[in-house]
């Protein structure tokens, strides 16, 4: 009881000195605030004020002398600018008059000074047309200058009386500063003492409550955790804590609904746990339990901490911890390092295959120059390896393409572009690349469409084509000789676009499900029996997946071991803003077609196609079931217009199929070959048979409309000119077209002079941009067609030269075609050589076949007979 008193004494003296404290604390920065306030609001307000109309009255004077003295001066607007600046200084001297705390007479004074120093300014004015510049000069002196003397010792003496107060203001706010301080010093070493008096009373009490501290320091120390206070002698829990609920769900905090909750092994963990008692030391378990939410482990832990008296441990305080997210997180950081280990795993051997793929090409060409270089007159041994170092350089330029598109990649600067494309265009080329290679291989190499209604399409035509690309070539790479590969085609309309489906199959070696979980990451193969076989960078796969993702489209596999692989790709495109362009030409409405050809696929499909043309159309697999269609068809006097006849079929092909009809039907049915392989070779044959004209595989309906049309009509096909007899163009000529070569590279020049030479193009040569310049503009109209214009160069760069070029007065400054020719190879490069006013890129390594087809489009718009 006594404790109690001493207490709340103590409480109530430090209360009544903390409230006296307070209280003159606030009175002192109370003090001290007004006076900061009124020294800012009065004596520093008015001192700066007086300076900025000094300084104006100052800067006045100086102006009006120079300019009333001179001859050229404007009066009138010299009138306006003094009655400006008087404005803004009766302003401020009436902001000083609000503000001033010294005597009246002061800014009677300051005033009067202002309105004398006016006035003199003013009347100078009038005074100066009729005198000269001396008799102003003297009026000035005379007038002027005593009236601007006068104001200033006016402001002077109100600055002055202004920073007095501010010194005395300052002096006044340190008093009360001073005083503040000893009077918290002197509050502070009472409240200290009294606090040492109170800590003697407490000593006490505080003994008498280290039991309940000591408990309350433990549950303070694990706030996060759930306690439970067990009573030894007793028997019984005393206390669990309140988040027991919220930590392990116990509705009423019952701690038994625990046990129901864990498994046999975890029951007995905490069973040989409890075996253990009594516990003289803290001790602890680990053990997990279902959480009946989420039916997920969830992992604890138990410690247990003994609380002795002298009669020995009378309870135990236990704390639970939940400690799943620390396990998660440690095996987290397990399966990271584990991982990283593997990707550093995957980028060693990565680095050793890349060794090894650059390595075997570069061999080859140093090899086979070697050996061209010692058989230099046996000219079919040099022509044969050439062929093999041509080969091998186009090898390792894809291993270094694929190594810059994924450093790309991983920094981030890889992007996507949106442009109009060609749909067929994009098959067309990808079929041209891979049925060579396929066929080379023994490979059976198809392509399906489905529902293609859309062929003008906006994507990143690139793009696309180096993903199907990429998929196709790792099917041909895996798939063994005999089996086969199946390009599938189909679109369907999606938010106001399409979505393309590309899926790429094949009967190859497949893909383990392990392996299938690491697919498209970055330098992965399965095994390096793999890399030692079929070669490759790991790569491939990585940036497919990567170009599918940057263009909001997505990638699966389905695949088994030794049974195959199969790609699926989807890419939502745009379509043009023109929309579906309506076709011109027309087609007979009684027209009848069979297909022949033995991919059930085609059939349909063409079918298919020719039905909405409004056409009647009708499939057979064989060449003989066509024979006896077309036979049937001719006695019934219904016979076939057009017959599309595949060229290779089994038992019959389609040259074979063709002069049998012309044997029956004569010229009255057109037929044409369709085939997915390049017909030159039979070209001459068919025609010999009886085909009218020849059409790609796969068949797109554009393709089929037009060349129907064309046959139909007697006259070539807008978009497949080429099908109709007779119509097959020859290539444009450069023979007799003279450039103007620029290129600071001996090597790299003599390269491009071959090439030229070898299509009959004259050049001109420069080996810096200045001398490009300084050439054609020297030259007359007409010498050259064209300029190649390598870029980065000493003395003036290609988009320096080229800027230079297209601002000269040479008459063909702006129409010359000007094309760059650099090893930066990227849309970026390709953007600048535009924007720096060039008409096309081309990049190093030059391939011949690509410059001439550059060449010819540039000078297309410029055609002039050869040899002009």
């Amino acid at each position: 009881m006594q404790n109690t008193r001493h207490s709340f004494l103590g409480i109530m003296i430090i209360c009544t000195v903390s409230i006296i404290f307070c209280l003159v604390s606030t009175f002192l920065l109370y003090q001290t605030k007004e006076k900061v306030s009124t020294a800012y609001k009065h004596p520093y307000t008015v001192s700066n004020t007086a300076r900025e109309i000094h300084s104006r009255a100052l800067d006045t004077k100086f102006f009006y002398r120079k300019l009333l003295s001179s001859e050229t001066s404007d009066k009138k607007k010299l009138a306006l600018i003094i009655h400006e600046r008087f404005l803004k200084m009766n302003m401020d001297r009436d902001k000083i008059k609000k503000k001033y705390l010294g005597p009246e007479k002061d800014i009677e004074r300051l005033f009067d000074a202002t309105d004398a120093f006016h006035n003199a300014l003013l009347e100078g004015l009038s005074y100066s047309p009729s005198h000269s510049k001396t008799e102003i000069l003297s009026y000035i002196d005379a007038n002027v200058e005593p009236a601007y003397i006068e104001l200033e010792d006016s402001l002077k003496t109100v600055i002055a009386f202004s920073n007095g107060k501010m010194r005395e203001f300052v002096g006044q706010s340190s008093f009360t500063v001073n005083m503040a301080t000893a009077g918290s010093f002197f509050l502070i070493l009472v409240v200290l003492t009294v606090a040492f008096f109170f800590y003697r009373l407490q000593k006490k009490a505080e003994q008498a409550i280290a039991y309940r501290e000591k408990l309350f320091d433990i549950l303070c120390n694990s706030i996060d955790d759930v306690f439970v206070i067990y009573h030894v002698r007793d028997k019984r829990i005393e206390y669990v804590s309140g988040n027991a609920d919220r930590i392990l769900g116990l509705g009423n905090n019952d701690i038994s609904i625990l046990y129901s909750r864990l498994s046999a092994a975890n029951e007995k963990v905490l069973d040989d746990f409890s075996k253990q008692a009594p516990f003289d030391a803290p001790k602890g378990c680990d053990f997990s339990m279902k959480d009946t939410l989420t039916g997920e482990d969830r992992f604890m832990h138990l410690h247990l901490y003994p609380v002795k008296e002298n009669a020995g441990t009378i309870r135990y305080v236990v704390s639970l911890s939940d400690r799943t997210h620390e396990v998660k997180t440690r095996q987290t950081l397990k399966d990271a390092l584990a991982s990283a280990q593997q990707a550093n795993t995957a980028k060693r051997d990565f680095l050793s295959r890349m060794s090894h793929e650059i390595r075997t090409p570069m061999n080859a060409i140093i090899g086979m120059a070697t050996i061209a270089a010692a058989h230099i007159q046996n000219h079919g041994r040099v022509a044969d390896c050439l062929h093999k170092i041509s080969f091998s350089s186009k090898h390792l330029m894809s291993l270094l393409n694929d190594v810059l598109d994924m450093s790309k990649i991983e920094s981030g600067k890889l992007a996507v572009h949106h442009e109009e494309f060609d749909l067929p265009n994009l098959i067309d080329s990808i079929v041209s690349i891979m049925y060579p290679q396929t066929e080379s291989q023994g490979q059976h190499f198809s392509v399906a469409l489905s529902g293609i209604e859309e062929e003008k399409l906006v994507g990143d035509p690139l793009r696309i084509n180096q993903i199907l690309l990429n998929l196709l070539s790792n099917a041909r790479k895996f798939t063994p000789e005999g089996g086969s590969i199946k390009l599938e085609v189909s679109q369907k309309r999606k938010n106001g676009g399409v979505l393309m489906r590309f899926t790429v199959s094949d009967t190859g070696i497949g893909l383990s499900e392990a392996f299938q979980k690491r697919l498209f990451k970055p330098f992965e193969q399965a095994d390096s029996s793999i890399s030692q076989k079929y070669g490759g960078t790991g790569l491939g796969l990585a940036i497919t997946h990567n170009l599918v993702t940057l263009m909001n489209g997505t990638i699966g596999v389905r695949s088994k071991e030794h049974e195959g692989s199969c790609f699926t790709v989807e890419l939502p495109l745009a379509l043009p803003p023109n929309g579906h362009i309506q076709k011109k030409e027309q087609i007979a409405r009684d027209m009848k077609v069979l297909v022949v050809d033995d991919d059930l696929d085609t059939c349909e499909y063409a079918a298919l196609i020719l039905r909405r043309m409004g056409i009647a159309a009708k499939w057979v697999l064989t060449a003989r079931e066509a024979l006896d269609q077309v036979v049937d068809a001719h006695e019934r006097g219904n016979g076939y217009d057009v017959c599309l006849i595949d060229w290779k079929m089994p038992e019959m092909d389609g040259i074979e199929a063709t002069r049998r009809i012309r044997e029956v039907v004569g010229p009255e049915t057109l037929i044409i070959i369709i085939t997915a392989y390049d017909w030159t070779s039979i070209e001459q044959r068919a025609r010999e048979a009886g085909a009218n004209a020849f059409l790609s595989k796969p068949l797109f309906s554009s393709a089929l409309y037009h060349t129907l049309s064309a046959v139909s009509q007697k006259k070539p096909a807008s978009a497949a000119a080429e099908l109709e007899p007779g119509t097959e163009g020859q290539a444009p000529s450069l023979r007799g077209r003279h450039v103007l070569l620029v290129e600071d590279n001996d090597l790299n020049r003599e390269i491009t002079e071959e090439i030229l030479k070898m299509k009959g193009v004259s050049f001109t040569c420069a080996e810096n941009g200045q001398i490009a310049v300084d050439i054609f503009t020297a030259s007359a109209p007409g010498t050259f067609d064209a300029i190649l214009m390598d870029i980065q160069m000493p003395v003036l760069d290609g988009y320096a030269a080229t800027a230079a070029i297209r601002a000269s007065h040479s008459p063909e400054s702006q129409a010359i075609p000007i094309i760059a020719m650099t090893a930066n190879a990227f849309h970026e490069d390709v953007v600048s050589a535009l924007s720096a006013g060039m008409n096309s890129h081309i990049s190093k390594p030059i391939d011949p076949e690509c410059l001439y087809q550059v060449l010819i489009a540039s000078l297309r718009d410029q055609a002039k007979p050869a040899g002009a």
